[in-house]
């Protein structure tokens, strides 16, 4: 029996082997005491003979301070939510709430389709992002620039980490145009 403290973290996030074992791990002994609160703990002993600390940030600016440090952090033009430091035309927002590393060029995170009369926007999301509102959002006119989620289905196609969700809309009617809208809370 144990309880794991942590007291600062210093940007740090991701999974780590706490220990390995060999036989069964029984009685649930071992238990999580006071965290900081920038950060969502995890124990998981889901595989045989491991047991793992899984960090997740809380918040964007707890997701920042993983990331950019020093100067960068103070910085909203390089670790600010509408800034893009990878040069890839997407917002460190828009990277923290698909789980992306902001300083690394990228093009994966949301898909686009259409099927069965049906378009679709598909993205894989971290679970634990409480601090976020995701809202896919259908537009019949660019120039207008009127988005809503009328009309859109969303909903989770799968659990666990990362999870993965989809709006769905009516492909008829028309030209239409899909966007995932991220939000903070």
């Amino acid at each position: 029996n144990g309880t794991l403290n942590i007291t600062d973290l210093g940007g740090m996030g991701g999974t780590f082997t706490l220990f390995t074992y060999t036989g069964t791990l029984s009685g649930g002994g071992l238990t999580l005491g006071s965290t900081p609160a920038e950060s969502i703990f995890t124990l998981n002993t889901a595989t045989p003979g491991v047991v793992l600390l899984e960090i997740a940030p809380a918040s964007f600016s707890a997701w920042s301070k993983v990331y950019f440090s020093g100067t960068l952090l103070v910085d909203p033009a390089i670790s600010g939510p509408n800034a893009t430091p990878a040069g890839d035309g997407i917002s460190n927002l828009m990277k923290y709430a698909l789980g992306l590393a902001p300083e690394i060029s990228s093009t994966t995170g949301i898909t686009l389709a259409s099927s069965g009369g049906e378009w679709s926007i598909t993205y894989q999301r971290p679970a634990n992002r409480p601090d976020l509102t995701y809202a896919p959002e259908v537009s019949s006119d660019l120039a207008n620039g009127r988005w809503t989620t009328s009309g859109v289905i969303h909903e989770r196609l799968t659990t666990g980490d990362p999870e993965v969700w989809r709006g769905r809309v009516s492909a008829s009617g028309g030209h239409l145009f899909l966007r995932l809208k991220v939000t903070q809370n």
